[in-house]
């Protein structure tokens, strides 16, 4: 056996070992897929049903890509930390160029709901699911694609 196969033979159980021990690693696998807003509240302003039909926003995770379709699509990273209180979330998102945009929220969900919270400015990490004037931000509530 070469020296480099002895690396990776003896590295394999740690690398392992370290992605079993991540808490994050289950909520990832829980996120992946689509998800479509079914309510959106904005500035304190909740929209109709019809105005969250037309903004048709949608959320995809895979592995730790997410793709956000909103005005329009941006893609980007995620990443979780689910023992925080409240649960945050965080996307690292491609702006146009090689400009990055990093949007610090929170989120909670419950099987096929996923509720998430940013606040703008998007490097500020909401505290609650709450927009309190003069703060502008928004609440997005999704529901889990069925494929």
């Amino acid at each position: 056996m070469t020296l480099k196969m002895w690396r990776v033979l003896l590295l394999l159980p740690i690398c392992l070992a370290a992605s079993c021990g991540n808490p994050a690693a289950p909520e990832v696998q829980k996120l992946q897929g689509e998800w479509t807003a079914v309510s959106i509240e904005e500035n304190g302003s909740t929209l109709s049903p019809e105005q969250v039909r037309k903004r048709n926003m949608k959320l995809r995770f895979d592995g730790y890509s997410v793709t956000m379709v909103w005005e329009f699509s941006n893609q980007g990273t995620f990443t979780v930390d689910p023992t925080a209180q409240p649960k945050t979330i965080d996307f690292t998102i491609q702006g146009r160029g090689s400009r990055q945009m990093q949007m610090l929220g929170i989120y909670d969900w419950n099987g096929d709901n996923l509720k998430i919270c940013f606040l703008r400015p998007p490097d500020v990490r909401p505290g609650e699911f709450r927009i309190i004037p003069p703060n502008e931000g928004i609440i997005a509530v999704f529901q889990r694609s069925k494929s």
